[in-house]
């Protein structure tokens, strides 16, 4: 998530994929997982109309990015 944007500011798109995404880094974590994204059917088949799916992706992304490396969530998570 870009840290000059707040959850209140993404699309309803771009939320869902930051939380999905952070949602799969948790779970990779807890089973102790190699990272990585690409195994993760929502970042493969993201669960949005098309024409958002990139910035979907984007925000998955990030949340997962966010979570593997310990970085605080952003206000409002």
């Amino acid at each position: 998530m870009n840290p000059q944007r707040l959850p209140a500011e993404l699309s309803p798109a771009e939320l869902q994929g930051y939380k999905d995404g952070v949602n799969a880094a948790e779970h990779d974590i807890r089973l102790h997982e190699p990272p990585d994204l690409r195994k993760h059917l929502r970042f493969r088949n993201p669960p949005v109309p098309t024409v958002v799916a990139r910035e979907y992706r984007q925000e998955f992304r990030a949340g997962y990015e966010q979570a593997i490396h310990g970085g605080p969530l952003p206000p409002g998570y």
